[in-house]
């Protein structure tokens, strides 16, 4: 049985796909260029919703004013005001304004918002004015359904009598207010206020303030007053305020009281002011009192001239049973004696909060010593702190003062830092001597700095001693640059010692610009110090009109009982595009004999036998003292025998030696042009087997370039020949169409890597992309990627647009590879990026990551956060690498990422004869162990002089 409840559902139903086709058409419409979001939704999904409600002939809902608008009688697309004055002191106005906002909630993902009002106001007389304003805010979502809204209603009177000191205004207001939400209750409110401001002679003012508010809100409603006063009268030093306020509420289970009381008083002392202020709360709820008492007392004197600082506060507050108090005091007192300014300042804080005790003192004291000469000065500071039974103390004290020798000014600086941090002192002394010295009247000082610390670092005990020496030497017509750098560490019954000595001085040889440089790096880590010296040698010369190159390298390192001494010369001639010769001799001293290599390589320059024809060649000769020598050549051959063709061939020689066949390797690299857009690519490759036929990989593709014309090709087949085991042919073809400024596809079927050419095992790789747009206004691409032998396909959406002064990205992934390239992760991953420019030289990107793997069960978050640009010569160069989990990248050496990398570096250089560098390093243990990480900084301040 049909019913008229049953048809007007199928109607309503009807009506609903009918708007989701068309919302589905402007949506794809939009996606395919650049729109104004608000604009698209209201002039264009939301008169379309507005026509379709009109289309619904179910005649039991009332008519509305949404339903004429379906209809073409209204069409409030666009914000209005209409504003009248019908009088000097009268004024309408109303005020219409519709938007867009994001709701996540709704169908995608906006809401329609309509603000409306209307504001009078109307003059009496000069003194007495009305006034009344209705606001009222309307939420739909795409359908039209309401949402959420609210109504507010004001009116109001002002009147003003009195005049001069005895001006005074008196107010009244009433609002209502009506808030409502789909499902809910509406809430009403009403607030009435009454309000005073009067004079009654110079320097006297009075404020008072009563109102009382009524609400339905909750199951019996809220009810409440309020009044309040203020004063100001004048005081010694200046106005000086009072205050009194007490408010009441009760209702929904709770009664409420409150009464305070403050002041502020400005006191005239001896041509200062100072100023005291004090003040109460009394609090009762539900029965249960609460009271806070504060006082404070700033007290500024004048000593020797000098203003100085003296402050005190005291508060006590019970909060309901849980009672606290704190009292501080702050002292600043500059002084001068003998003519030279000291300062001294003192400021401790004592507190108790529910028990719990916290104290903390802070001295500071500098004091000019004239007497030691000049800019002579001692500074001190000390800073105690304990909170939850544990204390901190750091001390600090600094002297500094210009010493004269052999009439020459000398800066000396001593610096003692100290620290106990509850496991006993740990102290660091800093000398720091720089001596003048000019050059050309340049000054270039040279610098000599001792670092020494002792004390418990985690409980164990340490000691630590750096040495820094910059000097710069005048030779003849030269200026040397002398270095010497130490650093010595005991920790845990372990010592660690690091020593660089390095030693440069330009040269003139043959009438030609050379240089010399010698580097000694010293280290010991426990097991003996393992020592490097390197001396090279920079020494251009000409013969017969041109410029040669020469250079040469001695490398000798030193490590237990095993020397070895390389030695490495280059010849550079001017022939053609360069012609090389490269010596290298290695020799090695151990206790179980000497080992020798020898090693010449030449390197040809590039020979054109002919217009069309290009030839260059490399032969590197290796001779091993109890091995043998062994030969390697190299030759290339590049052509262009027709002009679309292009070819090359290479040729490589390997002899091993009397005992090994010679193995031989060639490659062919074609490519034939045939129009500007399509190519067709080959590869040959054949290289011998010891012991078996030689292999051999053909591959032959042919490629179009997408270009402007929307449509891209690429299509390659590869064999393998006389392998073993055998492999069968592999393909590969790569389709794209369209522009991504409008929508893109990718689409790629391969059976081999095209990097390194090797086959994937007759597994073949299907992929699809789809992409629509650009990151600079907005993009959006899906990816899909199997293979058979995959655990699962990779699925990927990402979406980039510009937001927040830079691009930002977000991407959902699944089935995705893991930190290492070969692991197929089964887990759903969100990243979201956003790269962005700060000023004009920073750079800042950012990096999120949320991984929630299916197997096992474990959610992972990483994070990243880079910034790093600047001037090395303007306010300094920053780099700065925050990277946690998967953004971490394995250390040198290492196979495993840390758990977390921290990087963070500062370099500022002054010309070229100054640079300071700061960085500090941690490393956290790889993720899922319980290795120890690791932690370092480091500061370079650095004279260069050459």
């Amino acid at each position: 049985m049909i019913t008229a409840n049953t048809v007007t559902a199928k109607k309503r139903t009807m009506r609903l796909l009918r708007l989701a086709l068309v919302i589905a058409v402007f949506v794809t419409a939009a996606a395919a260029e650049e729109f104004d979001r608000s604009k698209f939704y209201l002039n264009e999904v939301r008169g379309t919703v507005l026509r379709l409600r009109g289309l619904d002939t179910d005649t039991s809902a009332p008519l509305s004013l949404r339903d004429l608008a379906a209809g073409g009688a209204l069409r409030a697309a666009d914000s209005y005001t209409i504003h009248l004055t019908p009088g000097r002191s009268n004024s309408i106005t109303y005020k219409y304004n519709p938007t867009v906002v994001d709701d996540k909630s709704q169908a995608l993902f906006v809401a329609f918002q309509e603000d409306s009002g209307l504001e009078t106001a109307f003059g009496l007389s000069d003194r007495t004015r009305l006034s009344f304003s209705e606001t009222t805010t309307t939420r739909t979502n795409v359908l039209g359904t309401f949402l959420s809204g609210s109504r507010v209603r004001t009116m109001g009177m002002v009147q003003d009598f009195g005049s001069g000191t005895a001006a005074s205004t008196l107010k009244f207001s009433r609002t209502q207010t009506k808030t409502m939400v789909a499902g809910a209750r509406d809430v009403n409110r009403t607030d009435d206020s009454l309000e005073l401001a009067t004079g009654f002679a110079e320097g006297w003012t009075m404020n008072l303030k009563a109102a009382q508010f009524e609400t339905d809100e909750g199951l019996t409603g809220i009810t409440g007053s309020s009044f309040a006063t203020g004063l100001t009268t004048p005081f010694s030093g200046g106005p000086a305020t009072w205050s009194y306020a007490t408010s009441q509420q009760e209702g929904n289970g709770l009664d409420l009281r409150t009464e305070s009381f403050s002041a502020a008083l400005p006191v005239a002392i001896r041509g200062n002011r100072a100023d005291i202020a004090f003040g109460n709360t009394f609090q009762e709820r539900n029965g249960v009192r609460a009271r806070s008492e504060n006082l404070s007392v700033a007290l500024p004197l004048k000593i020797s001239g000098k203003d100085t600082k003296w402050a005190f506060a005291n508060t006590y507050n019970n909060n309901f049973g849980a009672v606290s108090k704190s009292r501080t005091w702050d002292l600043a007192l500059p002084l001068r004696i003998s003519g030279e300014d000291v300062t001294w300042a003192y400021s401790s804080l004592y507190q108790t909060d529910v028990g719990q005790l916290t104290k903390s003192q802070n001295v500071a004291m500098r004091l000019p010593l004239r007497f030691l000469g000049e800019g002579s000065v001692i500074e001190h500071g000390y800073q105690f702190n304990y909170a939850k039974g544990v204390h901190t103390e750091t001390r600090k004290t600094a002297f500094a003062t210009p010493v004269k020798l052999l009439g020459k000014a000398y800066k000396l600086n001593y610096v003692i830092d100290g620290s106990d941090v509850g496991q006993g002192v740990f102290e660091s002394r800093t000398t720091t001597v720089e001596i003048p010295f000019q050059v050309d009247g340049q000054a270039m000082p040279t610098t000599w700095s001792l670092v020494r610390s002792t004390g418990p670092v985690k409980g164990v005990a340490t000691r630590s001693q750096k040495l820094d020496l910059a000097m710069p030497l005048e030779i003849g017509p030269f200026l040397v640059r002398a270095e010497h750098h130490s650093n010595y560490t005991y920790l845990n019954g372990t010592h660690t010692e690091v020593r660089d000595t390095t030693f440069a001085m330009p040269l003139k040889l043959f009438g030609k610009q050379a240089s010399f440089q010698h580097t000694i790096h010293g280290q010991d880590t426990g097991g003996g110090m393992s020592e490097a010296r390197t001396t090279y040698i920079n020494n251009p010369f000409r013969l017969f009109d041109k410029d040669f190159g020469a250079e040469e390298t001695i490398v000798t390192v030193r490590q237990g009982g095993v020397y070895t001494k390389t030695t490495t010369g280059k010849l550079t001639a001017p022939v053609a595009e360069g012609a090389t010769v490269q010596r290298q001799v290695v020799e090695t001293f151990s206790p179980g004999g000497r080992g020798e290599q020898r090693q010449m390589a030449v390197t040809l320059p590039k020979v054109k036998l002919s217009k069309k024809l290009l030839l260059s060649g490399q032969h590197v000769s290796t001779d091993t003292k109890g091995v043998g020598s062994s030969d390697v050549t190299n030759l290339s051959l590049q052509a262009q025998p027709l002009r679309p063709f292009t070819v090359e061939a290479k040729y490589t020689i390997n002899d091993a030696g009397m005992t090994v066949p010679t193995l031989t390797q060639t490659q062919m690299l074609g490519k034939w042009s045939v129009s500007d857009s399509l190519s067709v690519q080959g590869q040959y490759n054949s290289a011998d087997v010891l012991g078996g036929v030689a292999n051999s990989l053909r591959v032959l593709e042919l490629v179009r370039e997408r270009g402007d014309s929307g449509i891209g090709l690429r299509a390659g087949l590869v064999s393998f020949g006389n392998s073993l085991p055998d492999v069968d042919n592999a393909r590969r073809v790569e389709l794209s169409l369209g522009d991504p400024k409008g929508i893109a596809v990718t689409a790629a079927y391969s059976e081999y890597d095209p990097a390194k050419m090797v086959s994937l095992n007759d597994d073949g790789i299907v992929a699809l992309a789809v992409e629509h747009g650009t990151p600079d206004k907005m993009a959006v691409r899906w990816r899909y990627e199997d293979q058979p032998g995959r655990i699962a396909p990779a699925k990927a959406f990402d979406f980039a647009m510009p937001a927040l002064g830079g691009t930002f990205q977000l991407t959902y992934a699944a089935n995705q590879l893991a930190a290492d390239g070969k692991t197929i992760r089964q887990a759903s991953q969100i990243d979201a990026s956003l790269a962005r420019s700060i000023g004009d030289s920073l750079q800042l990107q950012l990096g999120y990551r949320y991984l929630d793997s299916r197997v096992p069960d474990v959610v992972d978050q990483f994070v990243r956060i880079q910034l790093d640009g600047g001037s090395e010569e303007g306010s300094g160069k920053i780099a700065l690498a925050y990277l946690t989990g998967d953004f971490c990248q394995p250390d040198p050496g290492q196979k495993v990422p840390p758990g977390s990398a921290l990087d963070l570096s500062y370099i500022r250089s002054w010309g070229e004869n100054g640079r300071m560098v700061l960085s500090v390093t941690r490393r956290t243990a790889p993720m899922y162990t319980v290795a120890d990480g690791t932690t370092e900084g480091r500061l370079e301040l650095r004279k260069l002089f050459w």
